[in-house]
Parts: structure tokens; sequence; C-alpha cells
């Protein structure tokens, strides 16, 4: 920690002191002339100057650092690869290795070392060029903080004058610290710490004497010293450097000649704004969310330090899951799996997998794409009508209605009489749930999901119900929750603590809880939920936990095919599809997801363990209330056959797929989002119009006819 020293401070230097220091540096440059003029051109220079060079409030750009839950690195982004570090963990070898070659007479002069610029003006003179320089390692530290590399007269002049300030204000240790936690040592690495990674892959603790003297060597020319780019030229200024030590007295003789036999030993080169990821979607949705809240230039170059809801036990089973049944999927030409795992009584996402291959496609399936669930987005329907006082054992009619010109088919063709709400779930029976909505109101479902936390538009068609609005996979699981928790929902959440670069708090995020149904209506449903896998569509997911519940879902053509289930504790989602909107090989939700949301329930339960963070207490007040539904009119039944077929909220291609050119790697502030327009056909037509896209921002929704017909 950098602490000034005794003695008072003034935001301008006062004349006195700043022709005191001119004086000096005019002898010391050997730029003798008019005291009075020294006086006056040191004054005229002092202006462009920082009026209170305090390296106490200074914070140098560096790599944010993204935990997981159990603290492993999930990964690092910066534009100067920068972890600063106490002078106490930087190795006495590297120190002395800087100090040897760099400044021999660091310890031993003010800022300024005359002796030394006497030294070089004769070597250069000798030489008829430049071939040495007399800048002090704090000389260089104040080029580095405050000025540019400008070669002038001007700068020269400035730099001294900031030397000497800086070296008044502050012990040698605390300028070497800074100094080493600062300055470029080539690839990206600025600091010590970063550059014992970008060369070896070590902490510096582990840091040989040969290691130390490789990185002393580098910052005199980053660039042309590197080993990665001249080899031999990195070897020979290493061996300078150990000379150096030996003749200053920090090794001996036999330690310098030993260590200059060994060979350079690197990890491999990493030229990039982003370190490797582990959990490679859900660490570049936290960046993304990061640079939503802080802006880019703080995730960038602030040094954050990160801590996230991730648990890598559970996220490995979830890649693993995903990674095994991705053969199998793409021979029924589905190309592409998305998977979100989150903690419900808190809304910690747990495990999140955006695709099947993050170095093919960073496009974030989970949280980008915007598809139609399908029946997945019945369960609200049927939560309305269990809030407005109904039963699984009521009875609805199953029979085909003529709504506005559409009829609703069923997604196995078959024709249903009275049918009880319980049924109509576990079996999805489309006409059943589309004749519910109509009993309930369509306005009020929109309510339920609204408030449970679906925020994409949701338009009120009647096609609503078999889930012709598109959603992501995340607001989706997220929604589920709800039922899972007695009514309660929490919003998903990734990030749990950020702190700056020394460790202070900078934020912390507690779950949100607020009451979206009430305890019995939630209650009601998640039984219903059970029964979809205990006797309906979600069968194949058996056999994971006698409590387990769920959701199956599948859209027109087979385009898309969900599974949101969920046993105690832990709740999980599947999507499957393809970027290109394209339509599956005949893939429905329980033969395209449930084995992949069953082979990730089985092996995340040996290793999940829920998160200690305890919510507040909810009570039964604020869940959703309902307007009056709307008076039935009198419908004739229809025979399905011969119908037209069901115009439906469709997302346009460019919404639901990712970017044409897919990027190949992150670079900064430009992670890919989707926003495109959506394009929305509700049942029975429509004008053209403005609304509020998924971002927010206004687009222009036209109409196109299509289908769909929600299968399970």
């Amino acid at each position: 920690m950098l602490s000034r020293r005794a003695g008072g401070l003034s935001l301008r230097w006062k004349m006195l002191h700043l022709a005191l220091l001119g004086f000096q540096v005019l002898l010391a440059l050997g730029l003798s002339g008019a005291l009075g003029m020294g006086i006056g051109v040191f004054v005229g220079v002092a202006k462009s100057l920082p009026t209170d060079p305090n390296l106490a409030e200074f914070t140098p750009k560096a790599a944010t650092c993204i935990f997981a839950s159990g603290g492993e690195l999930l990964g690092k982004v910066w534009t100067e690869k920068r972890e600063p570090v106490p002078i106490a963990q930087i190795p006495k070898n590297l120190q002395e290795a800087v100090v040897a070659v760099e400044d021999k007479r660091f310890f031993r002069h003010h800022g300024i070392d005359f002796h030394g610029i006497l030294r070089a003006a004769k070597a250069n003179l000798s030489k008829g060029r430049m071939v040495e320089g007399a800048s002090t390692i704090t000389q260089q530290l104040a080029r580095d903080l405050y000025l540019t590399r400008r070669r002038t007269v001007t700068r020269k002049i400035q730099e001294a004058i900031l030397a000497l300030e800086i070296e008044r204000r502050y012990s040698k240790q605390e300028i070497l610290e800074l100094y080493l936690n600062q300055v470029n040592f080539g690839h990206g690495a600025y600091g010590a710490n970063s550059a014992a990674r970008v060369y070896f892959g070590k902490d510096l603790k582990d840091l040989s004497l040969g290691e130390c003297a490789l990185l002393g060597g580098l910052p005199q020319r980053p660039a042309t010293n590197s080993p990665y780019v001249n080899p031999q030229v990195a070897r020979a200024r290493r061996d300078l450097v150990l000379r150096r030590m030996w003749e200053q007295g920090y090794i001996t003789e036999a330690q310098s000649k030993t260590v200059q036999q060994e060979k350079i030993q690197l990890v491999g080169e990493k030229p990039s704004l982003w370190e490797k990821l582990q959990a490679p979607y859900f660490t570049s949705y936290v960046v993304q969310e990061l640079i939503e809240r802080y802006g880019e230039r703080r995730v960038y170059e602030g040094g954050l330090r990160v801590f996230t809801t991730i648990q890598m036990p559970v996220q490995r089973e979830a890649e693993k899951a995903v990674e095994a049944n991705a053969p199998r999927l793409k021979r029924l030409r589905a190309s592409q799996t998305a998977l979100v795992a989150i903690h419900p009584q808190t809304g910690h996402i747990i495990a999140m997998v955006g695709g099947v291959d993050y170095s093919q496609s960073e496009y974030n399936r989970a949280t980008q794409a915007r598809r139609q669930p399908g029946s997945a987005f019945k369960p609200f329907v049927y939560a309305t009508a269990i809030g407005q006082g109904m039963l699984p054992s009521s009875v609805i009619s199953g029979q085909a209605q003529n709504i506005g010109g559409w009829v609703c088919k069923n997604w196995d063709g078959a024709q249903y009489g009275s049918v009880t709400l319980a049924r109509g779930l576990a079996r999805s029976i489309n006409t059943a749930t589309v004749n519910l909505q109509e009993r309930v109101g369509r306005e009020n479902v929109i309510r339920t999901a609204r408030a449970m936390g679906i925020k994409s538009r949701l338009l009120p068609v009647a096609s609503l119900a078999i889930g012709a609005n598109v959603v992501t996979l995340l607001e989706l699981v997220g929604a589920y929750g709800g039922f899972m928790t007695d009514g309660i929902r929490y919003e998903p959440m990734a990030v749990v603590r950020v702190e700056d670069y020394r460790g202070r708090v900078i934020d912390r995020f507690a779950p949100q809880p607020k009451r979206a149904l009430t305890a019995k209506t939630a209650q009601v449903v998640r039984g219903m939920l059970q029964g979809v896998i205990s006797g309906g569509t979600g069968g194949g997911a058996r056999g994971v936990d006698p409590q387990a519940g769920g959701k199956t879902g599948t859209t027109s053509d087979n385009k898309d095919v969900w599974f949101i289930g969920f046993v105690p504790g832990l709740l999980a989602g599947v999507w499957a599809g393809n970027d290109d909107n394209s339509p599956t090989s005949g893939l429905v939700g329980s033969t395209g997801c449930v084995p992949t949301w069953k082979a990730f329930m089985l092996g995340a339960l040996k290793v999940f363990e829920p998160p200690r963070t305890v919510a507040a207490a909810v009570g039964e007040e604020g869940a959703v209330s309902y307007e009056p539904p709307p008076k039935a009119k009198k419908r004739q039944p229809s025979s399905v056959s011969g119908e037209g077929k069901m115009p439906v909220a469709s997302p346009s291609p460019a919404e639901s797929s990712p970017p044409r050119k897919a990027s190949t790697g992150p670079a900064k502030g430009s992670l890919e989002t989707g926003g495109s327009p959506e394009t929305f056909t509700p049942a029975g037509g429509g004008a053209k119009g403005k609304y509020s896209g998924p971002s927010g921002e206004g687009s222009s929704g036209s109409h196109s006819k299509g289908s769909t017909k929600a299968a399970e």
C-alpha cells in the first residue's frame, strides 16, 4: 500500500521549490543557462504537470478476474493484462534483476541519477549515437503514469520534476512496487504478476532465478527482447542481467554462470484480450452484465475481482451431458443445444451451456436466442386457471373451437371431448389449453407470465397459450422457479460480489424475492407438473427423483424442442434446434431434450451444493391479481381437418439466429447480443405497428402468415 510521507502538500508547487528543482535539473541535464530563464522555463512546464502527483490514489489498468462460487478462476479480461500485487509478493530476485539492469543506483539517488547522466553522455558521445539511457526507475514511472513517450526536451524536464517530487513523497519500496506493477513486459503483460503467467504460466513465488532475470531484461524493449519473438536476443539479455546482478553483489559468480547455461522454458504465447475461459458461455454472459453496469473501460481496465454463482462441478456435468447427446441430436438434424440450471430458492445460475462448441460459435443460445417455447409455455395458462379458483380436477372442453377464423390442432392429430386440467397439461392437449386460456382471459395469462419473470414481448393472441411468442431459455427457466418456491419469484442472478483490485468491496448482490403466485396456486401447479413426468409427455425423465416435475415443448415443423424440469432444490432447462430455424427430423421435447436433462440431473445431483445465501421471507401479499375474464362467446365446435393452420407470433430468422459472420474471439466490448426485430402474426391477422422489441428499442413489427402446432 502506498502512503504519503509526512509533510504538507499543495495543489501547485511553490515557486521557490520549482526554481530550486529546476536549477538542479538544469545542471543535471547540462542545459545550464541564465538562472532566471531556467526558472521561467520550469514555471511554464510545471503548468502542464499534474497538480498533485498522488500515487496512493493512482489505479493502474488491470485485468478483471472472474471466479466461480468455489473460487476457481473462470477467466480474465483486459486491455493491458495487469494483476497488481504487493511488493512482498514479488520475488527478491526479480526486484534485484530490474534494479541491476535498469537503475543500479536506485537506492542511492533522489529521482535523478546525476552520475548516470554523465556516464550515459560519455558513452553516447564516444559511440556517436544513442547507446545508453539515463532515465531512472522513478523517471520511467513518472513517464508511464503521467506523460507520453515522445522524445522532447519538454517531456524530459517534466519527467525529471515529477521524479523528484515522487521521491520526496514516497519510499523506495513503494516506488518499486508501483513500477513493477505498472511496467510493460510485452505481449499484453503489464506488471510482474501478469508477465510470470504470460511467459512461464507460473505464480510469482514459483519463478526461478533465470526466469526473474529474463523478465528483468524485458522492460527496456519488450517487443525486441521478447523470447517469443527473438529467443536469442532474449537469452543474451537474460545473461546480461545475470552478470549485472553478480557485479552488484546480488548473486554469486557461480550462480550467474550456472543459470546462464539453462534453457528458456516458455508456456506458450497467448496474444488475446481474453484468457482461455472456463464455462465460456457463462463467463461471457457475466462480462456483458458487468459492462452494462460498470462500463466497458472499468471492466477491461479496472482490475475488478468478480465472484459468481456458478458451481464448476455442476457446470462440468452440464457440459458433459450436452456433449454426450450432441451426436445423436445431430443425426436428427438438431445442430445446437443449450442448457441452464438455476437454484430456485435464490435465483443463482448454477450452470450454463450456450451451445455445442464455444470455439466454433460464441453465440449464446441460452441468453441471446429468442425462440418459440411451444407447450413449455402452457404452465402459465394452467397457473392462471388455478389462481382463479379452478382445480386440477376441473373439466374443460378438449374440442377444437373456431377462434376468429383459426382452429387449433393437437400435436398428435387427436380429438378430445371433456378433459380435466390435470390431464390437459400432462398430455399436452393443445385444444384444451387454448380453450382454457379463452376462459380465463389472455391478458390474465400474460399477467401470470410477467409476474413469474417472462420479460419478452407477449401478444394476446389465441396462440399465446401454446407458446407462439418468443422467449429466451434463461427467462423461461427462471420463470418456472416460482412453481418450486411456493409462488416466490427470484430473478436469475450470476454475480454475488464485485471487488476492486485491492480487495475492497464495490458491490454485493443478494436474491430479491418477490411474490408472484399464492403458495397454494404454486403448490397445485407443481403437483400437476410432476404429473407430466409420472404419467405424461415427460415420462422419459422418470428415475431421477420421485418429486421431479417439468414440461416438454415442441414447435411447428419440430424446429424448437424444449424440456424445463426440476427436482427439489435444482431447476434446469434444455433447448435443441438449429440456428437457421430449419426443422429437425421429427424431434420433440421428450426425445430431443429429456435425455440431455436426465443425464445432467443424474450427474449434477451428486455434486450440487445448495448456496448458503438465505433470502428474505416473503408474505402472501403481492401475488398476481386478475381482471375478470372476458365473457365467453358461443362458438361452434369445428373439425380440425380442413381448417386453416394457426397464424402465430413467430421470430424473424435474424432474431432467432446468431450473427451471420461468427466472431473468432470476443474482442473488447464486442459480445454479440440478440436484438433483431420480432415478427408477430396474431391469430386472425392484424395491422402493422410499432412496438418495443426485446431490447426495449422501438422496432417495426411486420405480420406474415405462419403456422405451428405446439407438440407435447
